[in-house]
């Protein structure tokens, strides 16, 4: 419904609404969003976009080797090596250098192929706005929220391998970090007592999907350089496809919200339920993102191209799972604080001291817009609540974030909006222009497009190309075929039936149609790993390309 015009004037009436840290509404006294809250006072920040279980990390555009490096950072223990990176790579070894530092648009980082070349890392490389250990830990935890510890330990030790097993380049410049060191010597495996805690995915099919590859990954018992090449290019391909997949599922659900907003109505709650028991037997990002095989013949690309089309799709989706997210924070904080209120715990909320028993039942009621809704539909004084709180955010973010030239007509939107949810959106997408009037400047457009692009696009080791004049299209690179075919395949199997590549890849998102199927399978008989025996094709197989090292 509409924003209750006697309540928009009674809040505009408000002279500090502006600057006032609380306001008490429908009896609840509720904590106002602030810009740039550091510290204890982040949770209130306008432009907070962190979602324990939907996105750990406020993400920007960055490179991909710095989520192993935070892994090993943040989950072994405290060292101090005898030599760090930048005194070894200072020498004699220097020719070394592009061999274990990345190159980033801002400075060189280390990249994490042992646990001793992160501890010996130059101050302030584990900063990072990219993906980190949030992000990996959200990734390897089970249907329950339980954190598989297993798996996670069996990762970080595989990054603590006897330097005897490394390579030479690499064990002349760790033997001069850390003389004589071995798996027995520090740093070792520790996880924070806060990973423990459970935490249930919003999208439990990326963390089943992420468990089984790193599984098959740890299985397949590679040197510790081709594990490390492997276990990034893993990254590449979850991580730059994980805000895609999550978007799939957060996005069409905040629609149904949106509809209960304007009109109350049980069919949005049925929906939303047959939306969710829809997603649990197939995931709505399933074989969404039309693809090309390798192209090393560089056909020709235009933008009707089903491989581009679906990148501007994509574009547009994350662009508005950016807002939603921002908008879910929100209401979030808004039902919280109803809750707390209402168990008689908001002391204990704001001091982050929740029981974990009631943190758990807070969770399960604040989670999403499925959660929300269903709360709507049962105790209508929640929903005329958020109604209010909803018109007050709305009106304060008018007030302190959009320019003066654009306020007046910022409150023309507030008074024709749909609901009040649709006039806080509203709000920040005036806002995201206001911020960059160049697109591609925009926060929607760093946090959202550019992350997935350029964790994609790696060259023949990405799922993005590029051409001039068209832009860029989703393209499978041939160096990224060997990880394909082995978490196709299996670490235990030699080959496989063909079906399992396509399913194995319409599960990443990935949709080949019949010409760049058999663009593909041209590609991996050339590499000697796809086999007919009919030419119907029902005796067709795939192979791992990819051994075991020897034992």
């Amino acid at each position: 419904m509409p924003i209750d015009s006697k309540w928009l004037a009674h809040v505009r009436e408000l002279t500090d609404l502006g600057t006032r840290d609380t306001l008490d509404i429908e009896g609840i006294e509720v904590e106002l969003p602030i810009p740039n809250g550091r510290g204890a006072t982040r949770f209130r920040d306008w432009q907070r976009r962190v979602l324990p279980d939907i996105v750990p990390d406020s993400v920007n555009a960055d490179a991909p080797e710095r989520t192993p490096f935070r892994l090993l950072f943040a989950l072994t223990t405290s060292h101090v090596t005898h030599a760090s990176m930048e005194e070894v790579l200072a020498g004699e070894l220097r020719p070394l250098e592009d061999l274990f530092r990345a190159e980033t648009l801002k400075k060189k980082i280390t990249l994490a192929f042992h646990v001793l070349a992160v501890k010996a890392a130059s101050k302030g490389e584990n900063d990072s706005k990219g993906f980190t250990e949030r992000s990996l830990l959200l990734l390897c935890r089970k249907d329950d929220g339980l954190l598989d510890i297993e798996l996670v330990r069996d990762l970080v030790e595989q990054l603590r391998r006897p330097l005897a097993d490394l390579d030479l380049a690499q064990r002349i410049v760790l033997e001069k970090v850390q003389p004589g060191w071995d798996p027995a010597s520090e740093p070792t495996f520790e996880l924070p007592e806060t990973a423990k805690l459970p935490e249930i995915p919003f999208d439990r099919e990326a963390s089943r999907l992420f468990r089984e590859d790193v599984r098959t990954l740890i299985q397949a018992a590679l040197a510790p350089a081709d594990f490390f090449q492997q276990l990034n290019l893993l990254l590449i391909l979850h991580l730059g496809l994980y805000q895609p997949r999550v978007a799939s599922l957060l996005n069409p659900q905040m629609e149904c919200l949106y509809r209960e907003m304007v009109d109350p109505d049980p069919r949005n709650l049925r929906d939303l339920e047959e939306m969710a028991r829809a997603h649990d037997r197939r995931h709505p990002f399933t074989g969404s993102l039309h693809c090309r095989a390798p192209d090393p013949e560089l056909r020709t690309v235009t933008l009707r191209t089903p491989a581009r089309v679906s990148f501007e799709e994509l574009d547009t989706s994350l662009a508005v799972f950016h807002f939603h997210v921002l908008l879910l924070v929100q209401l979030r904080r808004l039902a919280e604080a109803y809750f707390t209120h209402q168990w008689e715990q908001t002391s204990a909320w704001r001091a982050g001291e929740l029981t974990a028993e009631v943190a758990a039942k807070l969770q399960a009621a604040t989670q999403g817009p499925r959660q929300l809704l269903t709360h709507m539909r049962q105790e209508p004084q929640f929903s005329a609540f958020l109604h209010k709180a909803l018109t007050v955010l709305a009106v304060r973010f008018a007030r302190t974030q959009i320019a003066d030239t654009s306020r007046e007509r910022a409150f023309e939107e507030l008074e024709k909006a749909a609901s009040p949810l649709h006039a806080l959106r509203r709000m920040y997408e005036m806002y995201n222009i206001q911020t960059s009037r160049n697109a591609t400047g925009s926060r929607a457009y760093r946090q959202g497009i550019q992350v997935t692009s350029s964790l994609l696009q790696q060259g023949q080791y990405g799922l993005v190309q590029g051409r001039q004049r068209v832009g860029a299209f989703f393209e499978i690179g041939v160096g990224l075929l060997p990880l394909i075919l082995l978490l196709s395949v299996g670490a235990g199997r030699e080959k496989v039936p063909v079906e399992n590549l396509w399913i194995r890849l319409e599960r990443y998102g990935l949709r080949f149609d019949a010409d760049e199927r058999e663009r593909l399978l041209t590609h991996l008989r050339s590499l000697g790993v796809y086999e007919r025996f009919s030419d119907a094709g029902e005796a067709a197989y795939v192979r791992n390309l990819m051994t075991a090292r020897a034992a």
